[in-house]
C-alpha cells in the first residue's frame, strides 16, 4: 500500500509584515535601507531566473521516491529529476486498494512542468488501474515546457477512464523524446501506447516507440491516440482495437507526423487505418505494413508489403537518411539509440532523371516509368519538374505524387497531357501543399 502523506504538500509561510516590523525595531534606518536593497536584488534574480532553475537535480532511485513527485514538498511538480538505476515497480499492483500507481501530475490543476531524464534506464512492471480517472499514465499531464526523455517502461499495464490514457503520459503539452513503452494500455478515448493525446502546436513526441496492445472506443493509436502537435521518428508494433478513428500509429492526426511507421494489426468499424485512422493534418514520408496489420488501405501514409518494409532503399528514397533511424539488411528500421548495431540509412540519391530539379534545370519527365519515380523519392516533393512529351498511362498502374508528403514544388506540364492511368486517374498529385504550382497540365 502506498502510504504517502498527501498533507505534506503544503509549505511553511510566515507573516511578512511582522518580520519587517521586528527588523525595523532592531536595526536603524540605514540598515533597513540596505536590507531592502538586498531584498530587491533577490526578487529581481528570482524574476529573471529560468523555469526550474531554483531546483537542483533530484535523484529518483525507487518506486517510492517516484511516487513522491507532486506529493511531497521536496519533490515539486516543476522539479528536475533523473533516474539513478532501473526500478522494479511490480509492487504497485498492490497499492491504493488495487488502483496502483497514482499518475504524476494527474489533472489540469496539478500538471508536471519539470524535467525527467531516465538516463536510458527502465521502470519495469508499472501497474495503473484507474478506470474512473482521466489523464492516466506514468505522467497524467506533461505541461508546456515540461519534458520526459531517455526512459523505458517495460511490461505492466495502464487502464484509464473516459479520456487521455497513455503508457507514458495521458496528455502531453511538452516534449517526449527517446522513450518507449511495452505494456498494454486501455481506456475509452484518446488512448495511445505511449501518449494518449499529443496536443497542441508545440507538443512533440520524437524518436520513440511502443509495442504493447492498445484498446478503447475512439481515437485509439498504437503510439498516440490523437496528435495535434508533432510526432517524428517514431514507430508502433502493437495490436490496436477500437470503434472509431483507430490507427496503427495514431487514431487521429490533426498535426504533423513525419518519418514514422506502424506494423500492428488494426481493427475498427469507422476510420480504421494502417498508420492513422483519421488524418486531418500533414503526414510526411511515413509507412504502414499492409500484410502485417490486415489493412489494404489507409487514410494517410503509404502501405508497404512486409518485404518492402525491410528494403533499405525504400527508406533511403523517402529521405530517412541523416536522421535517428538505422537499418540492418532484412530488418525493419530501428532507432539509433536502441543500440542494435545496425547501420545508418544512407542519404537519398538524386532522382535518375534528366535535370537537377531546380527552376533553371527542372527534372524532365516523358514516360510513365519516369513519372512513377516521382512518387517514390522525397526529393521530388520540393523540385521543379517539367513534362517533355504527352504521357500515355493507359494500362499502367501509377502512384500519385504526394504520398510521402505534400508536394510543394512546381510541375510544369508545358501544355502536354496524361492519358488515363489504370489507378488514380483523378490523383496525379495526392496532396499539394502551400506554394505548389502545376501550370499548363492537361488531362
Amino acid at each position: 500500500m502506498n502510504n504517502l502523506d498527501r498533507n505534506e504538500k503544503g509549505g511553511a509561510s510566515g507573516d511578512v509584515k511582522t518580520e519587517l516590523s521586528e527588523a525595523a525595531g532592531k536595526y536603524g534606518a540605514g540598515r533597513m535601507r540596505l536590507f531592502f536593497f538586498f531584498l530587491a536584488l533577490v526578487l529581481l534574480a528570482s524574476w529573471f531566473m529560468p523555469a526550474g532553475a531554483a531546483h537542483a537535480n533530484i535523484e529518483i532511485s525507487s518506486i517510492e521516491e517516484l511516487q513522491k513527485i507532486g506529493n511531497h514538498p521536496n519533490y515539486p511538480l516543476d522539479g528536475d529529476y533523473y533516474l539513478t538505476q532501473d526500478i522494479d515497480a511490480s509492487e504497485t499492483e498492490g497499492w491504493n486498494d488495487g488502483a496502483g500507481f497514482e499518475p504524476i501530475g494527474p489533472d489540469f490543476d496539478t500538471l508536471f512542468s519539470g524535467t525527467f531524464d531516465g538516463k536510458g534506464r527502465v521502470i519495469e512492471g508499472l501497474f495503473i488501474n484507474r478506470p474512473e480517472d482521466d489523464y492516466v499514465g506514468l505522467f497524467g499531464w506533461v505541461r508546456k515546457g515540461g519534458s520526459v526523455e531517455n526512459l523505458g517502461l517495460e511490461g505492466g499495464s495502464v487502464t484509464g477512464g473516459e479520456r487521455y490514457v497513455g503508457g507514458l503520459a495521458g496528455y502531453n503539452s511538452g516534449t517526449v523524446s527517446d522513450c518507449y513503452a511495452t505494456g498494454a494500455v486501455s481506456g475509452e478515448s484518446y488512448v495511445g501506447g505511449l501518449v494518449g493525446r499529443n496536443g497542441f502546436y508545440e507538443a512533440t513526441v520524437s524518436d520513440c516507440y511502443a509495442t504493447g496492445a492498445v484498446s478503447g472506443e475512439w481515437e485509439i493509436g498504437g503510439l498516440v491516440g490523437r496528435n495535434n502537435g508533432t510526432v517524428s521518428g517514431c514507430y508502433a508494433t502493437g495490436a490496436v482495437s477500437g470503434y472509431r478513428r483507430v490507427g496503427g500509429l495514431g487514431g487521429r492526426n490533426s498535426g504533423t507526423l513525419s518519418q514514422c511507421y506502424a506494423t500492428g494489426a488494426v481493427s475498427g468499424d469507422n476510420f480504421a487505418g494502417g498508420l492513422v485512422g483519421r488524418d486531418e493534418g500533414w503526414v510526411f514520408a511515413s509507412f504502414w505494413e499492409k500484410d502485417a496489420n490486415g489493412l489494404l488501405s489507409g487514410d494517410s501514409g503509404k502501405g508497404l508489403t512486409s518485404a518492402r518494409m525491410r528494403e533499405r532503399g525504400v527508406f533511403q528514397k523517402a529521405g530517412w537518411g541523416g536522421t535517428a533511424w538505422v537499418m540492418a539488411e532484412g530488418e525493419r528500421p530501428r532507432l539509433a539509440w536502441e543500440g542494435t548495431g545496425a547501420q545508418a540509412i544512407p542519404e537519398p540519391e538524386p532522382l535518375p532523371l534528366a535535370g537537377s530539379g531546380t527552376e533553371q534545370d527542372p527534372y524532365l519527365v516523358g514516360t510513365p516509368e519516369e513519372f512513377a519515380l516521382l512518387s517514390r523519392h522525397a526529393h521530388a516533393l520540393t523540385a521543379h519538374i517539367a513534362l517533355v512529351s504527352d504521357v500515355d498511362c493507359e494500362g499502367v498502374e501509377l502512384r500519385p505524387i504526394g504520398k510521402l508528403g505534400p508536394f510543394t514544388g512546381v510541375f510544369d506540364g508545358r501544355g502536354r497531357s496524361f492519358g488515363t492511368p489504370r489507378q488514380g486517374a483523378c490523383w496525379r498529385f495526392w496532396v499539394c501543399g502551400r506554394g505548389r504550382r502545376n501550370p499548363e497540365l492537361g488531362r
